[in-house]
């Protein structure tokens, strides 16, 4: 599983060869609540106040439509205060942008693994990818700044 985690992310990062647009993130996740099911049994557990570090890299599709493909390396799931395990969404990415100058919206959505890494090396049998889904919406500013909102959701 994870030979297939490294051989999509050199994928994607070789999409950079055609892309018009290098993307690099950085975010504060101010809420996420987590149900794992881990051994057959369920958890409750959260990742709030954690920091996402990512990159997105596209190409343009057509005039407004850009396709790519992304990475993102969020904190470690929590279960009971105890971290266990990382998520590491791996994804195919669409955004279409506005075209007008200045403050430019945009929306998108993207699709992928959830590629689970756990602490606990008895668990590995248990690291089978699992979807990944997100939405966003943004501005994007002249200087190359964007802020965007997201609501994503990993299932393993």
């Amino acid at each position: 599983m994870k030979k297939l985690f490294v051989m999509l992310a050199m994928a994607a990062l070789s999409m950079n060869l055609m892309a018009g647009e290098l993307v690099i993130k950085a975010g504060l996740d101010v809420n996420s609540d987590t149900k794992a099911e881990i051994l057959g049994s369920s958890d409750n557990g959260n990742s709030s106040n954690t920091i996402h570090l990512g990159a997105e890299v596209y190409g343009e599709f057509s005039d407004a439509v850009y396709l790519g493909a992304g990475i993102e390396f969020p904190s470690k799931l929590k279960v009971e205060d105890e971290e266990f395990v990382t998520i590491v969404p791996v994804y195919l990415t669409a955004k279409i942008k506005s075209q007008q100058s200045g403050v430019k919206p945009y929306i998108g959505a993207k699709l992928g693994a959830a590629v689970p890494f756990f602490d606990d090396s008895d668990l590995d049998e248990y690291s089978a990818a699992g979807l990944f889904l997100g939405v966003n919406a943004g501005l994007e500013f002249e200087n190359n700044l964007m802020v965007e909102i997201f609501y994503e959701q990993s299932n393993y």
